[in-house]
């Protein structure tokens, strides 16, 4: 019989880890989308040494439903001697996805009375290579422990299976006291500080943003802001820079929920929404205990490849510049003297740099017809 242990958090609620004996992980072999406003469903997890499904080991994702597939009682699988720690799905084609879907069982890591050899890991894109920052941030966080990822049925001769916190519709990480309590380690790093921080994507060519951040760049230096491309920095280098800022903007995406796992509540942060779904970053940083404010507005259209149909993922969007000026007088965020705010002609040469350098056109949608 497997055993159950019980955490209480600080606000009395109760976690539980399960230890199970020769207990097997399988991996993600197959996403299926839905349709037509079905869940769609994915397959991998955790089985009792019996081959029935551990309940406790089902991933939560926002739109799908964890449905392992019976194992092949007469297959041969490999076996693991040792304590392991189940973690669920990896993010493994991601960033930001990694950050807020397949942490959210390792609060648990530091109450396992087992001595353990690895974290468990089952891929999402189990034909793609693991990123170099899943090994980097997992090493931040446990590094003592290596990182194992499944790629077919494997017996672990111990196996421990936490809760997964995280919400319960979204799947995402989310500010639980177990999760503050585990992630507090990261307020340590620290580094050269500099107090206004504008946390960039103008050189992210390949993915989505607003038009006209270079020149927002420019204006904010002059505004007395660093400057930081995340994707220049190590993690830990990206952490010590949240660390050392008390005034923090950023151009919406991946980096913020980085800096959800260390903020503090006393900073300042402003986030320049390029997409519609802003809010989750907001939601997220509440729950950390933080209150951010989201402008200027909704982007009044979006420039989308053309051979992306109307996903504003690689979008990039068309702001209103004088109310971004105007909210961050009001806020407090800058004096707003000589801001030469972006003007169509910029904004023309940036769509014409960008569509060089995709090789496709960008396509104009109205942000009321997306």
């Amino acid at each position: 019989m497997p055993t159950v242990a019980q955490y209480s958090t600080t606000n009395g609620e109760s976690l539980s880890l399960e230890l199970l004996a020769e207990g097997i992980v399988a991996p993600l072999t197959s996403l299926k989308w839905g349709q037509n406003g079905n869940s769609g469903i994915f397959d991998g997890g955790a089985y009792y040494a019996d081959g029935s499904v551990c309940a406790r080991s089902l991933h939560r994702k926002a739109g799908f439903i964890n449905e392992p597939r019976p194992l092949d009682s007469t297959a041969e699988m490999p076996r693991i001697p040792g304590s392991h720690f189940y973690a669920g799905m990896l993010k493994n084609e991601h960033f930001g996805h990694f950050l807020v879907e397949s942490l959210s069982r390792l609060w648990a890591v530091k109450h396992a009375t087992e001595d353990l050899q690895s974290i468990v890991f089952y891929a999402r894109m189990h034909r793609q290579p693991v990123p170099a920052w899943v090994s980097a941030f997992i090493k931040i966080l446990v590094p003592d422990i290596p990182l194992r990822i499944v790629s077919a049925p494997t017996v672990f001769e111990k196996l421990v299976i936490p809760d997964q916190v995280a919400h319960p519709y979204n799947g995402y990480i989310y500010g639980h006291p177990a999760i503050r309590d585990f992630f507090s380690s990261l307020r340590q790093i620290r580094g050269k500080p500099s107090k206004k921080l504008y946390i960039s994507r103008s050189k992210l060519m390949d993915s989505g943003g607003f038009l006209g951040e270079r020149r927002i760049e420019e204006i904010l230096a002059r505004e007395g802001y660093s400057v930081v491309h995340p994707q220049e920095h190590s993690l830990r280098k990206q952490i010590s820079f949240y660390n050392g800022a008390q005034t923090l903007i950023f151009a919406e995406g991946a980096a913020i929920h980085l800096f959800a796992l260390t903020c503090r509540p006393d900073q300042k942060v402003f986030i320049i929404q390029r997409r519609k779904n802003a809010s989750i970053f907001e939601w997220q940083l509440r729950t950390f205990g933080l209150t951010p404010v989201v402008g200027p507005e909704a982007p009044s259209s979006y420039f989308i490849p053309e051979h992306h149909g109307r996903n504003t993922l690689l979008a990039r969007a068309r702001i209103n510049y004088e109310k971004l000026r105007d909210q961050m007088i009001t806020e407090g965020l800058a004096v707003g003297v000589d801001w030469d705010l972006p003007d169509e002609h910029l904004i023309r040469e940036e769509i014409d740099r960008i569509e060089k350098h995709m090789g496709q056109r960008l396509l104009e949608y109205p942000s009321c017809s997306l």
